[in-house]
Parts: C-alpha cells; structure tokens; sequence
C-alpha cells in the first residue's frame, strides 16, 4: 500500500497527459451543425426537464448495466471501446424496459476487431488497446459484419488479439489430461447499431450543449463524452469532491489536445448548495470515484466534457428471435428450430421503452403536430381532435413500418448451414472437443 501512495505521489508533469484510450480519428469530418431535439427547437427545454435525473434510479428501477475496469489484468487504452459498450447497454435495457436478459456487450471483440475508418473506408483488426475514436466503432456496427456477441462469447482480457473467428465467440472443453481444447462457437446472438448522431460540438454555446446533453440522456439514455482526464480526477477525484458537496470542479486550463479519455453521462443533478453537475459513469474500476461512477460540475465544460458528446441507437431484434424461441443453444451456439415446432416464450414481458418516455415522445409528436407558426393545442379543446386523429395514424403507421423492418431483419443471427441437424450438430461438437 506504501509503495503504491510513494508511486501516485512521484506522478510529475511528464504524467499530465497520460492517454486512457482516446485518439481522434482526423478522417472524420468535425460536425459544425446538429439537429437539436423537440424541447431546446420551442426554447422550453428548461420547462420540460427535470431538476434532477438519473437512469440508475427512475421510479426505482436501475437502467444502468454493470460497471467494469479497462486497466486489468494488464494496462489496455480502451476507454473508447469501454465508453461506447457501457452506452449501448444502459440504451439497450432502456428500450427493453429492464426486462430480462441483461445484455453486456462484448468488449473484447472490440479490442480484437478495433476499426478505423480512412480515405472514406472502414477497416477492421486494428489494436483496441492502443487507443481509438468511438465513432469508428459507430461506423462498424452499422454494417451487419461487424455486429458484437455478449461477453459470454469472448470475456475481457484487457490484450489485443487476433481478429478472428475464434477470438469473436469461444468455448471451451476439458480433455483427458486436464487441460482444455478451446474452439470456435458458430452461431451466436449479435447486436448492431441502427444509427448514431453528434450531440455537441465544441463550436455550441454553453447553455446549448448543456441542454442539448439533458434532452438527450432524457429522451433516449446515456451519451458518450471526450473527456481531458487530468491526474487530479484520476488520482484525487474524492478528495476535491469532498470540498464542494460531492461534487468535482476544477479550473483547469485544458485544450482539445488534452482530450485523452471517454466517459459516460447518465444523468444530472443539484446540489443543495446550488452546485449543478452531472452523472457519469467512467470505466476504472467500482474503487474509484463513487463506486466507479463521478459527479462534475455541468453548463461550464469542465475539462471539455461537454464539448463533443455522442450516442447510438442499438438494435436487439435477435435477442427476441432467441427468448421467443425461435433460437435455441447448446456448445456450439444456436440452432434454428422448425417453424413448425411448438414456440414459447422467455420473455418476462413485453420489450417497451418506460412508461414515462413513451409518455413524452407522445406529447412531443403532439407538439410536432402543432407547430408550424401556431401554437400546439390544449388539451380539452375541440381543435385537439384532429391532432388526436393524426397522432393515431402516425402511430399506427409507425408500428407498421417497425414491424415490417422486424420481420425484414429478423435473422440477425449468424447461422453455421452445418448445424441445421442435430446429427451435425454432435459431430461438429465430437470434431471440437477432439481438436488439438
């Protein structure tokens, strides 16, 4: 223990910018101009959000997945890999209405499989532990290729592997002499992206990105933040919490070049000293900061957090495949079962975003109806029916086309053709166990 408080106390200046993962890909175009949301278009985004949010806590039910380390067993710079997979669980469960399973992505395909796009063309098999842009990783999960297992298909390592086939979904079986044979799983769940947006730009005035942050972790979850994770948050987070109400603030003077690090914003708050800050969620591990999560200061982009934030609509239309049976595993991964067999079901309930985010996407599409330079009707009133009308058939006809899509992408799960017949299924698992 003293020789690790005698190590943190030599930290000098040649530690200032200490690299977490973060490395801007320049091949991305910067955004100048995003789309804002509902709220901030009719300036009334103060009016409409809460005080205080958080996904850890909505009526008493935790949308936010597990927390995890990136420096262990060994040091790996994935803070982008971690920032972006911690994103798109807390969303995926978000949109599943916490409802069985809980899913994590696969973090170590990430670091196997790290991509990067150049000259206008993705490239997959780079080194994940030696840093990246979350958006490349954006730009692969929109191709179906690249499309993640969980982490029971490849556990975290914190090491840059091969990018293969073995190394994407494994398992293992003992031999006779004690040791194991390890082979490839060929048929496993897989989990994209449908889209990812800019939420800030470092060109947006304060209170925008302020706003633009809180209307997004509201209306959809988590974002994924560029962080300057200077050694006074890493090494003396609690310390400086402790001096404004548990709450970081800091006046360091940083600059876009001591961008090193991505985190997570979850949420936000107050403070009872008037102090506002935000959630987040970093990716060191549940010994630091306050279980592994932070709150810093929020509306004065503290260490650039606020500067360029990010975030991406996850798909999940296998996972229902598999708990509505249309899947079932064993060793070698999933089997297509006969669409003539009798179905079940595994779901605990129906896959729905929460009561209170349905309710405000309705009253949002009403506003939506509304405008055009005159004023959204009140309820009670006559002129509300027609909205009411064209509100049911803009629902109806969204569910159509949802429904349509689901059925179009419904086999989102990679299938070996080998593995059709329980026959081939046991001589493929004979073949793996007797591999060497």
């Amino acid at each position: 223990m003293l020789v690790g408080l005698a190590w943190l106390a030599g930290l000098g200046a040649a530690e200032a910018r200490r690299n977490y993962g973060f490395a801007r890909n320049p091949n991305f175009e910067p955004a100048t101009s995003i789309p804002r949301l509902r709220t901030s278009s009719r300036g009334n985004a103060a009016k409409t959000l809460p005080r205080s949010f958080d996904w850890r806590n909505i009526d008493g039910v935790n949308y936010a997945v597990a927390d995890v380390q990136q420096h262990a067993p060994v040091y790996c710079g994935s803070c982008w890999v971690h920032a972006v997979v911690a994103m798109l669980n807390d969303r995926l469960k978000i949109a599943r209405r916490a409802a069985f399973p809980d899913v994590m992505l696969a973090r170590q395909v990430l670091i196997n499989c790290a991509p990067k796009s150049t000259n206008g063309s993705l490239n997959v098999g780079f080194n994940g532990c030696d840093g990246g842009d979350e958006r490349d990783i954006y730009v692969a999960l929109l191709q179906r290729e690249n499309w993640l297992p969980d982490e029971t298909c490849q556990p975290y390592e914190a090491r840059n592997r091969s990018c293969d086939a073995l190394h994407t979904c494994t398992n293992c079986m003992p031999t006779d002499d004690g040791g194991s044979n390890c082979f490839e799983v060929p048929a496993f769940t897989t989990y994209g992206i449908s889209s990812w947006r800019a939420i800030t730009t470092p060109q947006m005035g304060a209170a925008e990105r302020e706003a633009a942050i809180q209307e997004e972790i509201f209306a959809a979850g988590p974002v994924v933040c560029n962080f300057a994770a200077i050694p006074e948050f890493d090494e003396n987070y609690t310390a400086v919490a402790q001096q404004h109400g548990g709450v970081y603030r800091t006046a360091a003077n940083v600059t876009s070049d001591d961008i090193n690090h991505d985190i997570v914003l979850a949420g936000w708050g107050i403070t009872q000293g008037g102090v506002k800050f935000w959630v987040g969620r970093n990716s060191w591990g549940t010994f630091w900061g306050d279980n592994g999560w932070f709150r810093i200061e929020r509306g004065v982009n503290a260490l650039l957090i606020e500067g360029a934030c990010t975030s991406a609509v996850p798909t999940f239309d296998a996972l229902d495949d598999e708990l509505d049976g249309a899947q079932g595993g064993g060793p070698l991964g999933l089997a297509q079962i006969s669409p003539k067999g009798e179905r079940w079901s595994h779901r605990p309930g129906r896959s729905s975003m929460p009561p209170f985010l349905a309710k405000a996407h309705a009253t949002d599409l009403l506003l939506q109806l509304g405008e055009g330079g005159q004023a959204p009707p009140k309820l009670g009133s006559a002129s509300l029916m027609p909205s009411l009308v064209a509100l049911a058939l803009a629902l109806a006809l969204a569910v159509s086309a949802y429904a349509a899509g689901a059925a179009a992408a419904r086999r989102h799960v990679r299938l070996d053709g080998r593995a059709e017949s329980d026959g081939a299924r046991a001589s493929l698992l004979s073949g793996a166990m007797g591999a060497h």
